[in-house]
């Protein structure tokens, strides 16, 4: 019988059969023993004396180390415009990750309505010219087509701490009543309030609440692979070598795309400090961005 992980809390497991009925689940022995289980997971179940155990995992399209999840279709950087203030640098960061573990990164700007006309058109600009859709996200009212992205996909939201992130789903389904809490004015962040991931239905798809997180993990990232993730990299990629980096090589198509604006430079900068971090063994960074 095959279900998805759809909660993990300690050694308790539950998944989500086909029909939508959801059952409490353990890994069997040589299943403890074969590789770990994440969220997201399509696992085999059997059944016996009424328990129902976990023998197998299905092969995964993708994994989301921070936090973990399996076979996501869409990560949503949430990124407040204030409060904390909105970072071209941390959202360009995760654009990267997220594209590296073959997830299409979407930005959402929470607290939008602190923001004015042009501020918020440029940053919306930015991320279109990488392909990206943006969202705002009001105190008052729900986007509707940020709704409608959810459906049929399998979604995860990501962010610090404060940004918004569980405030969202519960304006989208108020039924589900998630936790939040304030942003600590003397820290610059939020305080944590999501303990676990977990996945919710919500516009016939499911989306995972997750922790905020303070620092970013760069130790799994192959630099070499890191070049071909980029979406926008791989659009403007004519470069006389085929193994070119973007960085220093001659006759590069990415870095004439930056000339000719069709990259923003800020984005491409960024690319280049994550891949000299991995070179130098700086395996992390802090995300906190303090308020003015």
């Amino acid at each position: 019988m095959k279900a998805r992980i759809i909660k993990i809390i300690s050694n308790q497991y539950s998944v989500q059969l086909e029909d939508s009925t959801i059952l409490e689940a353990y890994p069997t022995g040589k299943m403890r023993l074969k590789q770990r289980l994440f969220v997201g997971d399509f696992v085999l179940l059997e059944n016996s004396e009424g328990k129902y155990g976990i023998v197998d995992v299905l092969e995964r399209k993708n994994v989301l180390k921070r936090p973990f999840l399996a076979n996501v279709d869409q990560a949503y950087i949430l990124m407040s415009f204030k409060d904390p203030n909105f970072s071209f640098e941390l959202v360009n960061r995760l654009v990267i990750l997220i594209e590296y573990a073959d997830v299409l990164p979407i930005i959402v700007i929470t607290k939008a309505d602190l923001g004015d006309d042009k501020d918020l058109k440029d940053i919306k600009e930015y991320y279109n010219q990488l392909g990206l859709d943006v969202y705002f996200s009001y105190t008052d009212g729900i986007d509707e087509t940020l709704l409608a992205s959810f459906k049929h996909k399998v979604s995860v939201l990501c962010g610090q701490s404060g940004v918004g992130k569980t405030s969202i789903i519960n304006k989208f389904d108020p039924s589900l009543n998630l936790k939040t809490d304030i942003t600590s004015k003397a820290l610059g962040r939020g305080k944590h309030t999501t303990r676990h991931v977990e996945l919710y239905e919500l516009n016939e798809g499911l989306v995972a609440d997750t922790p905020g997180f303070s620092s970013i993990d760069l130790r799994d990232i192959d630099i070499n692979l890191l070049k071909d993730k980029i979406s926008i990299f791989n659009k403007y990629s004519t470069c006389y070598y085929r193994d070119c980096m973007h960085i220093n090589e001659p006759d590069c198509g990415v870095k004439k795309a930056i000339l000719d604006n069709l990259i923003p430079k800020t984005f491409y900068d960024s690319y280049v400090e994550i891949v000299n971090m991995i070179k130098m063994g700086n395996y992390s960074f802090n995300t906190h961005r303090r308020l003015k």
